[in-house]
């Protein structure tokens, strides 16, 4: 999804939504870091987070719980840019109809301008689907990933709590 001049019209590129990753393993580590400096540094005995592993995996839920959020506006907002996308080329094909063919009789230039509008109009509305498919599909894709990666940090973070390391001083 690209900006163009106009702040409020975007232009959508399916190549776009193909670069959309899941995580950026050194943020989610720089966020692992911060937490465990921060849990160190405050050295609270009645903390729920017992160990380091409790601490990474509470930060690791955190920051899947808001890559999921994240994906999901994005998710609906390039959807709503491809839409409106498709609205302005369906407005624009209205506004500009093709030009008439030279040796078609009188009497059929409108039939077949009509004609050529809704199959140009047609056209634009399968690819605004299939567009719409691929967003959907690579986002909800992401979408289950974040889910198995949250799931996976509970399980770590539900282990860590059964597991006697100390809290270190």
């Amino acid at each position: 999804m690209n900006k163009s001049k106009d702040k409020d019209r975007f232009e959508f590129d399916r190549e776009h939504i193909f670069s959309f990753q899941l995580t950026d393993e050194r943020e989610l580590r720089e966020q692992q870091i911060d937490e465990l400096l921060k849990w160190i540094a405050e050295n609270n005995p009645d903390s729920v987070l017992q160990n380091r592993a409790m601490v990474e995996a509470a930060t690791a839920i955190a920051y899947y719980q808001q890559r999921r959020s994240e994906l999901q506006q994005q998710r609906h907002d390039i959807a709503q840019a491809r839409m409106m996308q498709c609205d302005r080329e369906v407005q624009d094909i209205q506004q500009h109809p093709p030009a008439a063919n030279a040796f078609v009789p009188e009497h059929q230039v409108q039939a077949r301008q009509q004609q050529a509008i809704a199959q140009k109009i047609a056209e634009k509305e399968k690819e605004r689907d299939f567009d719409l498919k691929t967003i959907v599909g690579r986002f909800n894709s992401l979408l289950q990933q974040c889910d198995e990666e949250i799931a996976g940090a509970r399980q770590r973070y539900e282990a860590a709590g059964n597991s006697t390391a100390p809290k270190p001083s």
